[in-house]
This record gives structure tokens, sequence and C-alpha cells, in this order.
């Protein structure tokens, strides 16, 4: 089925982190998985984020208005700023990086064999390896154990991988704007579940 490697897209969305942009950003260039396009949106950030962002060449720089909301929780700045980076890419599989996390070396390389070993699951789940410093971090096993319901035992935003073609066709449920409090990691993990039926959690860390 897939006689060349298919293009792999990483959407990194930033906004104010600037402390950890460098980190994002090479964990996505180092990737083991050469096959890949980085595009890093910068949602108005009123820190030097978007300027440390710039010095590297390699990767698709946008910076885009952000939306006026007078709402204190709004998920929708998050959201808005992955579907236009989404609107730029051109991978037949998205990978989510918020500006504040990092991929193992060798992620997406692991996360496109099993969508090539499952061609019927369009959403793809790997975990997390809660960092503090290189010192001090822990993975949580027990967290994410199989249960009926995801929530709230499925992984966060960074750890969610996806069909293309299945993000482009759930973008309007993903987009709905009657619920401001449900961030896009719920989103997705409530469609795939709740609606389609189509997902699968992996044991493996590699956020």
């Amino acid at each position: 089925m897939y006689k060349k490697k298919p293009l792999a897209s990483i959407l990194i969305a930033n906004y104010n982190k600037e402390k950890y942009v460098n980190r994002s950003i090479i964990s996505s260039l180092k990737q083991t998985y050469k096959n890949i396009e980085i595009i890093f949106v910068d949602d108005s950030s009123k820190d030097n984020s978007f300027n440390k962002a710039k010095k590297f060449k390699k990767i698709k720089l946008f910076k885009k208005k952000r939306l006026n909301s007078k709402k204190v929780f709004n998920t929708f700045f998050q959201i808005e700023t992955y579907l236009y980076a989404f609107k730029k890419c051109k991978g037949e599989f998205v990978f989510f990086l918020d500006a504040d996390d990092f991929f193992k070396k060798d992620k997406v390389d692991k996360i496109i064999k099993i969508f090539k070993k499952n061609p019927d699951k369009k959403v793809i789940f790997d975990k997390p390896v809660v960092y503090y410093s290189k010192k001090n971090y822990y993975v949580n096993y027990n967290n994410y154990k199989k249960r009926r319901l995801p929530w709230p035992h499925f992984p966060p935003q960074s750890c969610i991988a996806v069909n293309r073609s299945f993000f482009k066709r759930i973008i309007p449920e993903i987009n709905n704007k009657n619920f401001d409090l449900l961030t896009l990691d719920f989103r997705l993990a409530a469609v795939s579940h709740f609606v389609y039926n189509n997902y699968k959690i992996i044991n493996n860390h590699l956020t």
C-alpha cells in the first residue's frame, strides 16, 4: 500500500512558550523519520518565542492574529491555531505538538508504522512522559489502563496523531463553538470514540 514513505506533518502551536520553543522544534527536526514537514504557528505571542523559532531554517513559520474573546476560559485559541496550521500542511498523517512539549526522536517513525499496520485506524494516541527536568520525570502507566471511556484517561494533545482525510472530515465537529471549555484533545477523543469508534491507544511513551 505504501511504496514510498508518506509525508508526515508536525504541527507546532505556540503562545508565549519562549522557554520551550527550541526544545520542541529540535525534537521535531531530529526525528529518525525523514519525510516530514514542520509547521510552526505562533498565536500572536507577547514574548520572544517567535523570534527564537525564526532561527530555524527548515521549518515553515507562520504568525496569526489572536482571536478576540472576552471569555476567561476559551480553548479556541489553541484550536484555531492548530486549524490554521492544518490548512498550511500537506502530510498524509498529522502530528500535534504543543510548543512546551517534545517528541522522542523515533516517535514519528513508530506512529507511521502503526498506521501502516492498522489502516482502518484514523487516530492514534501514544502516551506521555511527564517531564520536569533531566533528573526529574516520571512515566505513569496506571493512568492509561484500558477503560471503556477515554476521558479522563486518554493521553493529552501532543500524544495525538491523525489521518489527514479523517481530520479534515471532522473539523466541523471539532470546531463547534458551543462548548468553549472543551480542549482539542478532549474533542478529538470524544469524536473518535463516541461518534466514529475509530482510534487506537498504544502502550508507548513517545511524547
